[in-house]
C-alpha cells in the first residue's frame, strides 16, 4: 500500500515542466491573452468583469485604497486567514474588528458579528474557509442593512453556490486567489470580479500602474510547484518524501504537522514589491487551460469525501447550510487529540496536517491575544483529510478503514 499523500497540485508535473520553459522564452505580456481570459473568469464566476494582479493581496489593498475610507475605519475580518490581509489592513490605517467563526460554517457566528459591529464599522470580509458555504442570504441582507462594503474572498470556494447562484458574485467585489495547490492554480495571481462598470475602470487604473512581469518572479513559483508536484507523486511521496516528514515532525512537531508553509509572524514596515508586479499572459494562458477542469475535479472531490463520511460515522466535520453546495477544497474534521491521530494515521500511511493558514487573533507581536471560542477550536481542532480527486478505490478503503480503526480504540 502506496502512502496517500496530504493534499496535491492541481496540475500535472509535464505541465510544470512546459511552463517552466515557457517562461523564460515566451512574451510575458500578451494583453490580449490576459484580457482573454479575465472575461472568461468573470463570465465562469457570473459577474461582469475581472482585474488579475500577482496576489489576493495586492487586489485587495487596491479595492481598498479606492474606497478613500477614513482613518481607523474598521473592517471586519475573519479570525483564520493569511497575514498578508492583516497587513494590508494596517497599512492603509484601518482597524480590524475579528467576529467569531461558526464551527458548523466557517463563517461569521451572526450573534457575535452584532456585537461587535460600530457606528465606524465600514467594510466586512466574508471567507469560505475550505470550501464551505455559510448562510449568505442572511449575512449580505445584514450587510446591506448596516451599508457595509462586502467583499468575498472565494480562494477556497470557486464553483461553490448557494441558491444555485455562484459564490464570489454576492457582494460589492469577489477575490480568487489562484495560487499553489488552489483547485484554479496559475502560479500565483490574485482576480479580482465585480459588476460595478465604474468600480471597475477604477481597479484597471491601478492595475495598469503596476510594475512589469518579473520573469525570474515567475520562474520561482513554477519551480517550486513543480518540486511540490514531484515531492506528492505517489512513489516519490511513499518512499522519500514521507519519511522526510516523520523525521521533521519528530524535531520540531509544533511546525510540521501542519501544513509545511514557514511564514513570518513579525509585522511588515512596507509592503513588498512582489506585491505590485504585472499578471503574466502565460498565467493566463494557464488559467483558461485549466479554467474547463475545476468543475470535474471538484466533483471527484465531492464524491470521496461522501464516500467517506457515508461509511464512517464519529465524524465530526463542518457541514454549512441547506440549499448550499459546499467544494471542500479541503476536508476538515474536528478531533480533541489531532496531534495523536495524526500520527496514528501516519502509522497508517496516510500523511494528514492542520491548517497552515494563521490564527490572527494571537499574533502577539501584533499585539493581539483575543480569545475567540470557536476559532481557538477550529485551529487547535481541525484536521484535513485526504480526499483529493485522483484518489482511487482501494485509497478511500484504507483511509475508511484507518478512521474506523481510530474510533475504535
Amino acid at each position: 500500500m502506496k502512502v496517500v499523500p496530504r493534499g496535491i497540485i492541481y496540475q500535472d508535473i509535464f505541465q510544470n515542466i512546459k511552463d517552466l520553459f515557457s517562461s523564460i522564452f515566451l512574451n510575458l505580456n500578451n494583453e490580449l491573452r490576459i484580457n482573454d481570459f479575465e472575461k472568461k473568469f468573470a463570465n465562469y464566476t457570473n459577474n461582469y468583469f475581472c482585474a488579475t494582479f500577482p496576489f489576493a493581496r495586492t487586489a485587495f489593498y487596491f479595492f481598498l485604497k479606492a474606497q478613500k475610507l477614513p482613518p481607523k475605519s474598521e473592517i471586519v475580518m475573519p479570525p483564520i486567514h493569511i497575514k498578508a490581509f492583516l497587513d494590508v489592513v494596517l497599512y492603509l490605517n484601518l482597524k480590524p474588528i475579528f467576529v467569531d467563526i461558526s464551527i458548523d460554517t466557517l463563517c461569521y457566528d451572526l450573534t457575535d458579528l452584532k456585537k461587535k459591529l460600530t457606528s465606524n464599522t465600514r467594510v466586512i470580509l466574508l471567507t469560505y474557509l475550505y470550501g464551505i458555504v455559510p448562510n449568505i442570504d442572511e449575512l449580505i441582507s445584514f450587510s446591506k442593512r448596516k451599508k457595509l462594503i462586502v467583499i468575498e474572498d472565494f480562494s477556497h470556494c470557486l464553483n461553490g453556490k448557494f441558491n444555485s447562484k455562484n459564490i464570489g458574485s454576492f457582494g460589492d467585489i469577489g477575490i480568487y486567489s489562484s495560487s499553489s495547490i488552489k483547485t484554479l492554480d496559475t502560479y500565483g495571481g490574485g482576480l479580482l470580479v465585480c459588476k460595478d462598470k465604474n468600480l471597475y475602470y477604477k481597479i484597471k487604473y491601478y492595475q495598469k500602474n503596476l510594475k512589469p512581469v518579473s520573469r525570474i518572479f515567475l520562474l520561482k513559483k513554477i519551480f517550486f510547484n513543480l518540486i511540490k508536484n514531484i515531492a506528492t507523486e505517489r512513489n516519490i511521496f511513499s518512499y522519500l518524501t514521507f519519511n522526510i516528514l516523520k523525521i521533521l515532525n519528530l524535531i520540531n512537531p509544533n511546525i510540521f504537522q501542519r501544513q509545511i508553509r514557514l511564514k513570518k509572524l513579525s509585522p511588515i514596515s512596507s509592503l513588498p514589491k512582489e506585491w505590485f508586479t504585472k499578471y503574466s499572459s502565460l498565467q493566463a494562458t494557464v488559467g483558461i487551460k485549466n479554467l474547463s477542469k475545476v468543475s470535474h475535479l471538484d466533483e471527484k472531490r465531492i464524491n470521496n469525501l461522501k464516500i467517506i463520511t457515508n461509511n464512517v460515522d464519529n465524524l465530526n466535520y463542518p457541514t454549512g447550510v441547506k440549499n448550499s453546495k459546499n467544494i471542500y477544497w479541503q476536508f476538515l474534521t474536528y478531533f480533541d487529540n489531532p496531534k495523536k491521530v495524526i500520527y496514528l494515521l501516519q502509522r497508517n500511511k496516510i500523511d494528514c496536517a492542520q491548517t497552515n493558514l494563521i490564527l490572527l487573533t494571537k499574533l502577539k507581536k501584533y499585539n493581539l491575544n483575543l480569545n475567540l471560542k470557536n476559532a481557538n477550536y477550529i485551529y487547535n481542532n481541525g484536521l484535513f483529510i485526504p480526499c483529493f480527486p485522483y484518489l482511487n478505490k482501494l485509497d478511500l478503503k484504507h483511509i475508511i478503514n484507518s478512521l474506523i480503526s481510530l474510533f475504535d480504540e
